[in-house]
């Protein structure tokens, strides 16, 4: 009797140990919250481009291009390869000439889209932070497929600090005048203002999709609250990895590894690329002009999004995100002064009041013109808390010990000490059985 009830008790505890080693396997995290009550944040880099990526072809000007492109694909916003319930293939026509434009575009190098791009110098009029004028090394640039020209405010670069503050509320922060240029869009751009990517300074921004669009002849006020989300890598359900420790170029983001992953099935699929992507731009560009192309790229991103392969790009280990209220004004109008060029005075002989309307110059006190032209960003923290989200793994190592010894000790009622105890009896009755008691078939001797 007393086997049968030890054996049952030890088949109960065994089961109930099994039970939690599975769980434990599947290495279950808990997230934990604080409230970190800094005295200086670092300010995060900012991002801003024209909606216009090219000026008009009769505006072009020279200068030198800096940073490399980065962009998600916008062939598939233009729908140029769609499918009626019969498989027949469908040609958006009217989208032919954006299509062809793009193709020209992306045949571009880098210098040369740089040139035929608004100059970032020139629609960022004014750039303070904390009332302090903006230092150009404080500025770099850098092309993006979709906007153009971009430029960015506290990239973090080799040798130059990146900027912190201390207090909280308007003027502690960036503060932007904006001018859109919007004269020079050209016919394909439907949309004037600019596009705004708040990031953390040594990351790539992703304009194409991140960020918001601000509108021309309002001040817009952003206010931010930092939260850091911290996350284990491998064997945990996350498996984050640290980007920024990456070798290759193409994985030192995870958008930038997605689109690595797009273009791989693009190559293989259609034995050319999707330029527009931004990555892997070495191999052969389709022509997305023809159907044959087109509908290629399109149905492998049918594909992988219905049914794979699935792109191993997972999250980073940290990350960094600035929560904003976003407010805005309109600019506020001074008293219209017309402005007229020079040796033009109204109501001088010869000139009638329609020419006169005619050479009257745009100004900044003009209300239609400021309020198609211009605008004002300000960017600061509303508080110098932090919110940190951190992963911690639920069951530590020496739990399972602790629960073996909970388990053994409810279902058998014997402690560690009794275990080992027990064991060293059975391996002294195994010596005795093998080395002590002597073979039967030596019995008759």
């Amino acid at each position: 009797m007393w086997i049968v009830v030890f054996a049952a008790s030890f088949i109960g505890g065994a089961y109930k140990i099994k039970v939690f080693f599975d769980l434990y396997w599947q290495f279950p995290v808990v997230m934990s919250l604080s409230v970190d009550q800094k005295l200086y944040l670092q300010f995060p880099a900012i991002s801003v481009c024209n909606l216009n990526r090219k000026m008009r072809e009769d505006d072009l000007r020279t200068g030198e291009a800096t940073r490399s492109p980065l962009m998600y694909s916008e062939l598939t916003s233009s729908q140029f390869c769609r499918q009626d319930q019969n498989g027949t293939k469908i040609r958006n026509k009217k989208n032919d000439e954006v299509l062809e434009f793009l193709m020209k575009y992306y045949e571009m190098d880098k210098e040369t889209r740089f040139q035929t791009g608004i100059d970032p110098a020139k629609f960022i009029i004014k750039c303070s932070f904390a009332g302090r004028t903006c230092s150009p090394r404080q500025l770099t640039y850098f092309d993006s497929f979709r906007y153009g020209n971009c430029i960015t405010f506290n990239k973090k670069l080799h040798g130059v600090e990146t900027l912190h503050v201390m207090s909280v509320g308007i003027g502690s922060g960036l503060f932007m005048k904006i001018g859109i240029i919007s004269s020079r869009y050209l016919d394909t751009t439907h949309t004037r203002g600019i596009k705004v990517v708040i990031h953390e300074p040594n990351a790539i921004p992703s304009p194409e999709e991140e960020g918001f669009i601000l509108s021309p002849g309002y001040e817009t006020l952003i206010s931010l609250k930092q939260t850091v989300v911290r996350r284990l890598p491998y064997p945990y359900k996350d498996e984050c990895i640290d980007y920024e420790d990456q070798g290759k170029d193409s994985l030192k983001s995870r958008n930038n590894c997605i689109r690595s992953c797009i273009q791989k099935q693009n190559f293989e699929q259609c034995g050319c690329i999707d330029k527009s992507l931004g990555v892997m731009t070495d191999l052969k560009q389709c022509n997305v002009t023809d159907d044959t192309d087109a509908c290629c790229l399109d149905r492998v991103l049918d594909y992988m999004s219905s049914s794979g392969p699935a792109c191993n790009c997972p999250l980073s280990c940290k990350s960094v995100y600035y929560n904003g209220e976003i407010s805005r004004a309109l600019i506020k109008i001074q008293k219209y002064k017309p402005f007229y060029p020079k040796g033009i005075i109204p109501g001088a002989p010869g000139i009638s009041p329609e020419e006169v309307a005619k050479l009257r110059m745009p100004r900044w006190e003009d209300k239609k013109f400021v309020r198609r032209e211009f605008l004002r960003l300000n960017i600061f923290y509303s508080s110098l808390e932090r919110q940190v989200y951190e992963q911690q793994p639920k069951f530590e190592e020496s739990e399972l010990f602790s629960y073996m010894g909970n388990e053994f000790g409810l279902w058998l009622g014997i402690s560690l000490m009794t275990f080992f105890e027990v064991l060293e009896k059975l391996t002294s009755f195994v010596k005795y059985i093998i080395f002590i008691v002597p073979s039967p078939r030596n019995w008759w001797h």
